[in-house]
């Protein structure tokens, strides 16, 4: 039987036991160069002293965006997240994950990766949060789809860093 915990959106009262404790969350995407990144920005931006973020990807060894994705960067920039954010990807490994409290991942293929690296107990969220695809485009017109699409994104990680952030205040 499976021990680890996964967390739906009406079962976040498992957090009783830390209540009041110094707790850790891993957001995990593929390159680590736009949506964990964003959420971990986000999320930090918040300035809440007893949550730690971090982030990684499980496919940033071979990134090919560069230390963050020029649209994640310009939503960074533009929603004054600079200071919030890591300075460089993380490739997931095992002692990434191992340690924290909640793992977030943004899609069920990421977990799927991660599976072995959970231990017992361990609780995760699966977010549902897509990517881009083809980030880099010759075309313009391409260009502002992402752009629009990249915002959107941002939209959806942020409304759930926010559910998450006051699940996390209503256990206090």
């Amino acid at each position: 039987m499976d021990k680890r915990k996964f967390v739906n959106k009406g079962a976040f009262l498992c957090y009783n036991e830390i209540t009041n404790k110094f707790m850790k969350i891993h957001f995990v995407c593929s390159g680590n160069t736009f949506r964990s990144r964003l959420a971990e920005a986000y999320f930090n931006s918040k300035n809440i002293p007893s949550l730690e973020m971090s982030s990684s990807g499980i496919a940033a060894g071979r990134n090919l965006n560069g230390p963050i994705a020029w649209y994640a960067m310009r939503i960074i920039k533009n929603n004054g997240l600079v200071n919030f954010m890591s300075n460089y990807w993380q490739q997931t490994t095992k002692e990434l994950i191992e340690g924290k409290n909640l793992v977030i991942f943004m899609k069920k293929s990421h977990y799927d990766f991660c599976r072995d690296f959970l231990i017992p107990d361990q609780k995760y969220l699966i977010w549902n949060i897509e990517d881009i695809e083809g980030a880099i485009s010759p075309a313009l017109e391409k260009e502002i789809e992402n752009i629009k699409k990249s915002e959107e994104i941002y939209s959806n990680i942020k409304n759930k860093v926010d559910l998450l952030e006051l699940s996390i205040q209503n256990q206090n």
